[in-house]
């Protein structure tokens, strides 16, 4: 797989290739509609006006084309399967009125079938998202989406299957990573506000395929790219504001970077010390609410395991550090069961 990007790199790259230079996509238009939506569009010489449309699963779009050039054009829409869905002449001067109603998430291409209108440019996309992203999703409200869970899981069992080199037990894993984000990404819709998250996480998941599929066996570069996978599904996890709050995970995220730092024929203190920087300020956000919910036994276990690595990177101790990242990320475990308590 190939780095991604979101659902308007899947979709309108694979698409939106086929629109001429000439037209290019405009800016997009999203028709926020809870039944159906009246899109005025002006036809001119070679130009839709708009012609870079989005909207959702099960809603109806009610075009209204107003021909303002001297010569007919053509609107001719096409479905999910290359078939014609709407087929509309408009006279010049006049104004055609189209009701479509888009049942399928998907691309639909738009185009005038006229001599040169469509060579020239004369097309358009419609995006259509699924349905779920017209609801509290958008606005962060829903669940955790499983997908999101499964990649935060696989991830962890990744770096523990390249750090024992069970490659066997890393391909796997990385297969569910990539089949689980291929379902989520797709469903991510163009105006999303994760798009940027969306983007990050496609670029970490491409990472990772690469990495773990070199001939060598790229066991660091596995490790560290399965570690990137982890961060960036929690800030997507995130979004949905999650019951347990991810820096928990984050806290297991830069425990296992020490690991990678420290895993090497010359182990990198200052990177290690980095991550521990990090863990130690992401750790004194989290600790009141460990403590909050009856963890106060938890947190002073997880301050000590601190401490001693803490001293371990001074000492330049790699054995050491090692030993106690190995006994706080057990400890990170707790503190997530304690977390999941209702204060």
């Amino acid at each position: 797989m190939k780095t991604k990007t979101s659902f308007v790199s899947v979709l309108v790259l694979g698409v939106a290739l086929s629109v001429s230079a000439c037209a290019g996509l405009q800016k997009l238009v999203v028709v926020e509609t809870e039944h159906s939506d009246v899109v005025e569009m002006k036809v001119s010489d070679y130009r839709f006006e708009p012609n870079n449309l989005q909207t959702y699963q099960g809603d109806t779009i009610d075009f209204r084309l107003r021909n303002v050039s001297a010569r007919d054009h053509n609107f001719t829409l096409i479905d999910l399967d290359g078939k014609i869905l709407q087929d509309v002449d408009i006279l010049p001067g006049k104004t055609a009125d189209v009701r479509v109603l888009f049942l399928r998430a998907g691309a639909y291409r738009f185009h005038s079938n006229r001599d040169l209108d469509s060579a020239m440019g004369m097309k358009g996309l419609v995006v259509v998202a699924p349905s779920f992203w017209n609801s509290g999703l958008r606005q962060g409200t829903a669940a955790v989406p499983a997908e999101l869970s499964t990649i935060e899981s696989r991830a962890r069992g990744v770096f523990r299957a390249a750090e024992e080199n069970a490659w066997p037990l890393v391909f796997s894993g990385v297969d569910v990573i990539v089949r689980n984000w291929d379902y989520y990404e797709v469903r991510t819709p163009v105006d999303s506000p994760q798009r940027d998250l969306v983007y990050a996480m496609g670029e970490a998941v491409g990472l990772l395929e690469e990495k773990s599929a070199t001939l060598e066996r790229d066991r660091e570069g596995t490790m560290r790219a399965a570690n990137d996978v982890s961060w960036a599904v929690l800030d997507l996890i995130d979004f949905y504001h999650p019951a347990v709050p991810t820096d928990i995970g984050r806290l297991d995220v830069l425990e296992r970077r020490i690991i990678v730092d420290l895993d090497l024929f010359s182990p990198n203190f200052i990177a290690a010390e980095n991550s521990m920087g990090r863990l130690k300020t992401i750790w004194k956000i989290l600790r009141p609410s460990v403590v909050a919910r009856g963890g106060i036994e938890t947190a002073v276990q997880f301050d000590a395991a601190l401490a001693v690595q803490e001293k371990a990177l001074l000492d330049k101790s790699a054995r050491v550090a090692k030993r106690e990242v190995s006994r706080g990320l057990e400890v990170v475990n707790e503190l997530g069961e304690t977390l999941r308590k209702t204060p």
